[in-house]
């Protein structure tokens, strides 16, 4: 009897096996970039959750919420921002007039009640005067990245994990490290609303000055308005208008203009605008320099508090404006002050200067500039 041996063919067998083994390999990639792909379009497409602390009103001014109103309008759109902060009537009066939603806070336990009754916030930036450093620690803890302003370099702790952002300065771009810290200075990253870069292209220098503002910064007192302009009118050629701004309050009353070039003027939404229109400004030693120099409007500066004072020798120093004095020496030496105004009036040379050097100085790209800073450090990029 005959048998019939049935013989498989392996190398048949050997390609089917191998062509298996590849459709699973490519099954697996497919899988493993799909995976990867699907995370780097959660971590593009994730709203980080970014929360402003500061503090605002009649006794603080409003400059540093002014300040939070600046950076949030670049932040808003890529990250899910939140306000939270000490108000008096006027601070609320003002973040309202900005369409601004915010939580309120008393005293610290306040603050970190709200904190607490939060998840975790990605980006946490604090913006007060003085920075509140016994509380940074416990605010530290509630966020990954934690910025805080420190506009007069007093605060800084090179063994607390923080980013110290200092734009009170006369030069531009310098960031280090030292220990656990991280330092940006420069006043190219001092927040600015985009009305003023508007502004900025449209300004041109006047030969004659006619319309001369008077700004004492946010939230003034009636007081220093009033005597201010009293010796200014009862100097300045009739030719120049007195446009003074009164601040962000709806209840102060007007005080009544003793003359008919005064223009009292109230809750300047478009300062841009305003300063563009102004051949000269007189004005605190605080932040409102910066909207004058992004515009270039050429300015001197009367300071109300001692750090002031200080900012206000340093800018001028560097020729960025002229420095007039503390208010009360102002106006208990109305000869010597007057001598400073009308030189500064008719020098039209030492105007365009200032113009020059202040635009040079501030370009209007902070708030971008702090955004970019943001967003690199949240995605672990080395800055300095």
């Amino acid at each position: 009897m005959q048998h019939k041996c049935h013989h498989r063919n392996t190398d048949a067998y050997d390609s089917e096996m191998f062509m298996e083994i590849i459709k699973c390999i490519v099954y697996y990639i497919q899988r493993f970039i799909l995976t990867q792909t699907e995370g780097i379009y959660y971590l593009m497409s994730k709203k980080y959750k970014v929360l402003f602390i500061g503090k605002g009103g009649s006794k603080a001014g409003l400059g540093h919420l002014v300040r939070i109103e600046a950076l949030m309008r670049g932040f808003v759109h890529r990250f899910d921002v939140s306000v939270l902060a000490n108000l008096d009537d006027i601070g609320r009066y003002f973040l309202l007039r900005q369409g601004i939603n915010y939580f309120s806070f008393r005293d610290f336990r306040g603050m970190l009640t709200f904190l607490e009754r939060k998840p975790q916030f990605d980006i946490i930036f604090v913006d007060m005067y003085p920075p509140p450093k016994s509380h940074l620690f416990a605010i530290k803890n509630h966020c990954d990245l934690l910025l805080c302003f420190d506009d007069m370099g007093h605060v800084m702790d090179e063994t607390f994990h923080c980013v110290w952002i200092r734009p009170q300065e006369t030069f531009n771009h310098r960031i280090y490290s030292i220990g656990k810290t991280t330092v940006v200075m420069g006043s190219n990253y001092f927040p600015l609303r985009p009305d003023l870069l508007i502004a900025r292209k449209d300004k041109q220098m006047t030969g004659q000055v006619k319309n001369m503002a008077i700004i004492l910064g946010g939230a003034p007192q009636e007081k220093n308005i009033y005597e201010l302009t009293r010796v200014l009118d009862g100097f300045l050629d009739q030719h120049i208008n007195l446009h003074v701004v009164g601040g962000f309050d709806e209840k102060q009353t007007e005080w009544a203009s003793f003359s008919p070039r005064i223009f009292p003027v109230r809750n300047v939404n478009h300062m841009g605008d305003f300063i563009n229109r102004m051949d000269i400004g007189i004005i605190g030693g605080g932040f409102i320099k910066f909207e004058f120099m992004c515009v270039g409007s050429p300015f001197a500066m009367i300071s109300l508090c001692s750090h002031q004072e200080k900012l206000g020798r340093r800018f001028s120093s560097q020729g960025y404006g002229d420095y007039l004095g503390k208010l009360t020496y102002c106006l208990k030496n109305p000869q010597t002050f007057k001598q400073k105004i009308l030189s500064l009036i008719s020098d039209e040379n030492r105007r365009s200067e200032i113009s020059t050097r202040s635009r040079r100085l501030v370009d209007g790209q902070g708030s971008q500039r702090i955004l970019q800073l943001a967003d690199d450090l949240i995605k672990g990029k080395k800055i300095a």
